[in-house]
Formats: structure tokens, sequence, C-alpha cells
């Protein structure tokens, strides 16, 4: 008899043997229900703001204590690519970021758009320097890193190009 093992991967098995992923932690302007379900789905280790901290705990405060955990986190500006001092606090905390960079989106797309990019996470995670970095997401699910500074050739457009 021949003994065939199972080809679906799990939640937190990685393609190319990429690394398990550090715990996400999910910033209070993304969906505090759908995002965090739909990643623990998946296998994630998730935690949300209730989870460590009190309600209207401020940036500084969480991301200290994101970067000293070395959680990913997952939060929302949709004008990050022209806001250097948010890039700078993200940066400064120490914490490898993921900013969804699109208007208003229920909870359900938030959720669908992370899940379907979780491979992309995984490859920034690994191949990024440990440091701190900044990927923008945008709502096609198309990621841009923003920092650090890739050393790239710039489209026409003068633009970093971008993974779809």
């Amino acid at each position: 008899m021949i003994n065939e093992r199972s080809r679906k991967r799990s939640g937190t098995s990685s393609p190319r043997g990429l690394p398990k992923l550090s715990p996400i932690y999910i910033d209070e302007s993304l969906s505090q229900r759908y995002l965090p379900d739909a990643l623990r789905a998946r296998g994630l280790d998730v935690i949300i703001r209730a989870d460590r901290f009190s309600a209207g705990v401020s940036d500084p405060e969480w991301l200290v204590e994101a970067g000293r955990q070395y959680w990913i986190v997952l939060t929302k500006d949709k004008a990050i690519r022209r806001r250097p001092n948010e890039q700078l606090a993200l940066v400064n905390s120490g914490v490898r970021a993921f900013v969804l960079a699109a208007g208003e989106m229920t909870g359900p797309e938030q959720a669908d758009l992370f899940s379907r990019i979780i491979p992309r996470i995984r490859y920034y995670v690994a191949e990024l320097p440990p440091g701190p970095f900044v990927v923008r997401v945008a709502k096609d699910g198309s990621c841009e890193v923003l920092h650090p500074p890739q050393k790239t050739k710039t489209s026409r457009a003068g633009r970093r190009p971008s993974l779809r």
C-alpha cells in the first residue's frame, strides 16, 4: 500500500520554507472582529487591542510594545505614502508594519484582502532586513515597500515597483 501524504498546507505552513509568522497585532483602525477571525482561522497568532491594552491606548504606547514583542503590525492609513511622520513613528518603534492604504473597506473586505496576501506578508518578513519596515497595502492586494528605501530601479512614473 502506498502511503500518501496530504498536500494541503495548513495556515501556519509556508511555501518555499518561509518562516512561521510572529504574532500579528491588528490596530484599532482595522476590523476588530472579521479580520482577526479570518487570520485566526488560517492558524495565525493574532492580537487585538482589547487583548493587551485598555480602550483609547495611545499609538506610541502600543507601538513601543509591538516593537518590543516583535509583533507584525496591521494598520490603516490611506495617505501613508505622503505622511513621512507616520512612517517615521512606525520605524522608530521598530515594528514590521503592513499599512492598508485604501478608503472605506468593510470588515469582511479587510478580512478577505489580508487573508489573500498572507503569502506576501510571509515573503516580506522573510526577505526584508529584520529591523523595522513599512509596507503599503493597496485595496487590490498589491504591496509597496516604503521603508527601508529599496535599491531598485524606479518606474517611468518615478515610483518604486510594487509586488502584485
